[in-house]
């Protein structure tokens, strides 16, 4: 078979490199191969067909397996290759990793080391990171033949073919001037860029003569075009055979890299290193096919003496031109992809430290990159040479890699990182803490900031393996801007980042439970008096927070190191990092389980001991610190109180919550134990409201599933954190409650808002607030000029008056309900304060309904329903209010209970009081004909509304309190539709209007007199209802304002002539 395009046998641009994404503009990408046909010419020898080659080399351009990579294997001893390095024992490299994890988050971190970009192989020859080649001119004047397009040889017909390529053999062997040998050399490297000529050109005795004229030949000119031709078959040949090996080419340009010109220099050493390449890659694909039983494949044709490899590794030297040694460079990189003996040989210690100093000193950026590339990917399969770098050039090599201006250095630095911090030596450790605050950490945050994908990916993962490493950079890093960014980074759509993302997350999940363990331990071991010098008894608690609070300072000594992130050693000063954890979007759903809550309740309780009085046995040196960083945690849970409650709810039952209520049950310096802080309690009472009427709020409270971890209390199962957290309510919530409506500012306000929550969703809690004294304060408050007469106050006193815990004459008349509620209803409409009408209202619904049932109750006390009158009465000043509130619409209040609440109020005062309602009505200046043009469907189009017309009410007369409305037509229209709301508020308004009317007509005093209407303003109001009973699609509103026009017209009727 031909070289066709289905032939591949090494990693280049048309075989290998094409296949492993080396897409950018490094590479000159060919045509597409074409077939090509074995011809035989005078002196040129063409393969009429080629072996099949071996398939590409596993792990070129992917990341391969990292089996077998965590041993050093040596090559055959040799006096003149360079000394590799060796680790010292021969068991493994010298720093031995920690034990292995049972969990995954150490898997994860291997498995996310290597990124398929790490291990991307790209073409030597014509790399423009290199070198920007021009491309050839010739004269095709002074060729001695006709020159052929590559597309005109590859279809000329055989012996035409084998007489072209002939004219071009006899041009550059014969003895003709060197002039024309260039010219014909500059026209035949047109002919190497296609992959099936150049298959079929460098298995030709072509490629031997280029091999001995360049070994014959000194003139630089010619050397370097026959070197850039060699090179050029070389990049774009998917096969090469073994007969070439036998001509000594690896010899010859071996040798041109000891010429004194420098362009020679250059393409010798680019085509040397293509063919290195190349023999590495089948000689790595013949050791993988080796029998199993060590024996090894048949040697190779290709062998590479040991001057060659220390050839190319000179060329790294300072002082050597840049250009060659970057392909000197590249060519070990492309090589120290595949790992085996072939990266070995060129990872002796002179080559390492040759390119540490070009990573770090060389001008080219491509430079750079390419040497900090070759570390890495050397290091990756041979331990001692990370070791080598870590112990001999220190982390700050890394550290000033991370900051340099070429992406590549920078991930090849965090490669080193990655896998050197599982592994550091002593000297490494020390170097690592040094570099605490003033470089790596701000270094690494700028990387999530301004890197690539790749980049921000193996960023978290050297954040994550300095977290594990230890727990003092986590508090550095909650320091930084890192958290924010995390947060941000949740959004990025990048598969590798996510998962990078996810490593870290799941490292700082897995860190925090031993930190709380850390923590609490440390304060036990305080409290009992315990010091960084005492000595503790073996295998006793103390003994054990000795060795935890070692192993948390990632050392021996138990004391901080100098440079090391939070200088004090013991695990108190990881505490801010709780609350810094804490506050990320992307941590928190992850931290707030059961075990973090009941850690959370315990600091509580701690820091409350430490308030006793002296002799206190729960205080400990720092322990005003611990309680200020247990105040923050508290204030950083109200922020995160809704996570809490859906991951947690169990341990916030039946840990947090009577934490915080024993931080309220000690109160103020008068309190049992000594009383708690004023900042201590109102953080207390801010998260239980937080977190407790929410949960009180929750109808699958005891359905809803928490972490599964439990508290250790039975109450946290499915059927009893509603019953536990009642009992906590009832019984340790509501008693405090008095002493904390006298507290400081703002706990008042608090107390009141668990309250009003807590009464609001269990009416029966309404007869212990009675029973503990609070009706008369909430009364108390609610006064214009109180400083607690705030909108939980409002529904806390809405809730009383809608509850028979408190009696109504003790609500009309000792708590004077009715004067009170008006004057807050009246200062709430006309400042537009929306929060206080739906109560307000609410509260004027209830009294007036209080006294209707009083009246209509057998055998009440006329006296006492005379009293009650009197206390309602006030409620008539508000008349106007109600009015307009009534006729409000859905763009004009938030709900429709406004309106509904006002129109029930309308119709209970002229129910209690039908002629002193019916003056307040009809009295001139109030807001009633604007009422009456607000209402309908024509109005509320008019203001952006949908209207009324697919809701009707078939049941019930326009004065009932109770409407059922139900639709006609239109899908959103509901049983709970807002429109119907509004609907039945506009239909009880008019009711409310109607029956006034009509006890305005029938009382004995004229209808009309200075204060009242006039006539023809109600002439005009009558107009009015009857143009919306006419004109109003909704039946019910229609049917509504026909009974009032009616009612007006009876008015009217009793009017002077």
């Amino acid at each position: 078979p031909g070289a066709g395009p289905g032939v591949r046998g090494r990693p280049t641009s048309a075989g290998g490199y094409a296949a492993f994404a080396t897409t950018d503009d490094d590479d000159a990408t060919p045509p597409p191969a074409e077939s090509s046909r074995g011809i035989r010419s005078g002196g040129i020898d063409r393969v009429d067909s080629l072996p099949s080659p071996a398939a590409t080399p596993p792990g070129v351009g992917l990341a391969s397996s990292r089996g077998g990579a965590n041993h050093l294997v040596a090559p055959p001893r040799s006096t003149s290759a360079p000394r590799p390095i060796r680790s010292p024992s021969s068991s493994g490299p010298r720093h031995h990793p920690p034990p292995a994890e049972s969990d995954a988050t150490r898997d994860a971190l291997v498995e996310l080391a290597d990124h398929p970009s790490d291990s991307q192989v790209k073409p030597i020859v014509l790399n423009r990171r290199i070198e920007a080649v021009p491309e050839s001119h010739y004269d095709p004047n002074a060729l001695p033949f006709e020159p052929l397009a590559i597309s005109d040889m590859l279809a000329a017909p055989q012996q035409d073919l084998e007489r072209f390529l002939t004219q071009i053999y006899r041009s550059v062997a014969h003895s003709s001037p060197i002039n024309e040998k260039v010219n014909t050399l500059a026209y035949f490297e047109t002919l190497c860029t296609d992959t099936a000529a150049a298959n079929v050109l460098i298995n030709s005795s072509l490629m031997t003569l280029f091999v001995r004229m360049l070994r014959a030949s000194k003139a630089p000119t010619l050397r370097m075009r026959l070197s850039s031709v060699m090179g050029l078959l070389l990049r774009h040949a998917t096969y090469i055979s073994e007969e070439l090996a036998s001509s000594g080419v690896v010899t010859v340009l071996t040798e041109c890299l000891k010429d004194k010109n420098e362009r020679v220099r250059r393409r010798a050493m680019a085509t040397l290193g293509e063919l290195l390449f190349y023999i590495a890659t089948q000689q790595h694909e013949a050791g993988l096919k080796a029998p199993a039983d060590g024996a090894g494949g048949p040697p190779g044709a290709w062998q590479i003496p040991p001057a060659t490899v220390g050839t190319v590794t000179r060329m790294l030297r300072q002082g050597e031109d840049e250009i060659a040694q970057h392909y000197a460079v590249k060519t070990i990189e492309n090589i120290a992809s595949h790992g085996g003996d072939w990266a070995h040989k060129f990872s002796s210690q002179e080559t390492v430290g040759s390119l540490v100093a070009i990573m770090s000193g060389a001008k080219s950026e491509q430079l750079r990159g390419t040497a900090a590339s070759t570390l890495s990917r050397a290091a990756r399969h041979s331990p001692a040479v990370l070791n080598l770098v870590l112990d001999k050039y220190g982390i700050k090599i890394l550290v000033n890699g991370l900051r340099d201006t070429s992406p590549k250095v920078q991930q090849a630095s965090l490669n080193l990182l990655n896998r050197g911090l599982a592994d550091l030596g002593a000297r490494a450790r020390a170097a690592l803490a040094a570099e605490d605050n003033r470089s790596l950490l701000p270094t690494l945050v700028a990387l999530l900031e301004r890197g690539s994908a790749v980049l921000r990916g193996k960023a978290l993962l050297t954040l994550a393996s300095l977290f594990r490493l230890h727990n003092r950079w986590l508090l550095a890093a909650c320091a930084t801007r890192l958290l924010p960014l995390v947060d941000r980074l949740q959004k990025d759509r990048e598969q590798y980042l996510q998962r990078c993302l996810e490593a870290l997350v799941a490292t700082v999940v897995a860190a925090v439970p031993k930190l709380h363990d850390a923590i609490l331990r440390e304060i036990d071991r305080l409290v009992a008096g315990g010091r960084p010098g005492s000595r503790e008894r073996p295998g006793s608690r103390e003994s054990g927070t000795r060795a935890l609070g070692g192993a948390l300072a990632g050392a021996a000594d138990p004391a901080a190191r100098p440079g090391t992130p939070g200088t004090n050693g013991s695990p108190l000063a990881l505490f801010p990092a709780l609350v810094h954890l804490l506050g990320s979007v992307a941590l928190r759903p992850r931290l707030c389980d059961d075990s973090f809550v009941a850690a959370c309740a315990e600091y509580v309780a701690k820091a409350e001991r430490t308030l006793n009085p002296n002799p206190n046995p729960g205080s400990f040196p720092g322990a005003a610190e611990f309680r200020s960083n247990v105040y923050a945690l508290l204030e950083t849970l109200s922020q995160c109180a809704p996570t809490l409650v859906r991951t947690a709810p169990g341990a916030v039952t039946t840990a947090l919550l009577p934490a915080l209520a024993g931080v309220l049950a000690r109160g103020g310096s008068g309190g049992a134990g000594g009383g708690s802080s004023a900042d201590g309690r109102f953080l207390a009472l801010k998260l239980t409201c937080d977190l407790a009427l929410p949960l009180w709020l929750d109808p699958d409270l005891d359905a809803r599933g928490g972490t599964g971890e439990g508290t250790g209390d039975g109450r946290s199962g499915d059927g009893g954190r509603r019953e536990a957290l009642a009992a906590l309510i009832r019984g340790g919530l509501l008693p405090l409650c008095p002493a904390l409506l006298g507290d400081e500012d703002p706990i008042p306000l608090y107390a009141l808002k668990l309250l009003g929550g807590a009464l609001e969703a269990d009416a029966a809690m309404c007869g212990d607030a009675a029973r503990l004294g609070l009706a008369p304060k909430f009364f108390e408050f609610l006064s214009l000029e109180h400083t607690n007469n705030n909108v939980h106050n409002v529904r806390l006193c809405l809730a009383l008056a809608r509850s028979g815990a408190v009696r109504t004459l003790e609500l009309l008349v000792d708590f004077a309900a009715g004067h009170k509620v008006a004057a807050v209803l009246a200062y709430a409409h006309e400042n537009a304060v929306e929060p206080f009408l739906e109560p307000s209202l609410g509260i004027c619904a209830a009294l007036f309904s209080r006294v209707v049932d009083s009246r209509e109750t057998s055998g009440s006390d006329p006296d006492a329903l005379d009293a009650a009158m009197d206390g309602v009465a006030p409620l008539l000043d508000v008349v106007g209010v109600l009015i307009e509130c009534s006729s409000a619409g859905e763009t004009e209040v938030a709900s429709f209970a406004v309106p509904a609440l006002a129109a029930e109020s309308l119709r209970l005062a002229v129910d209690l009081f039908p002629e002193e309602a019916s003056r307040a009505i009809f009295a001139r200046g109030t807001p009633l004909a604007d009422a009456i043009d607000a209402l309908g469907t024509a109005a509320a189009v008019d203001r952006g509304e949908r209207g009324f017309a697919d809701v009707d009410s078939p049941t019930g007369g326009p004065g009932a309190g109770v409407t059922v409305v139900t639709v006609v037509t239109g899908a959103s229209s509901g049983s709970s539709s807002p429109r119907r709301g509004f609907a039945r508020a506009q239909r009880s308004g008019l009711g409310a209007i109607a029956a006034a009317a009509t006890a305005a007509a029938r009382r004995a005093s004229p209808p009309f007199d200075s204060t009242s209407l006039s006539p023809g303003e109600t002439t005009r109001l009558e107009a009015a209802l009857r143009r919306l009973a006419r004109g109003e699609p909704c039946g019910v509103i229609a049917r509504a304002a026909a009974e009032a026009a009616d009612g007006v017209a009876e008015m009217l009727a009793r009017a002077p002539r």
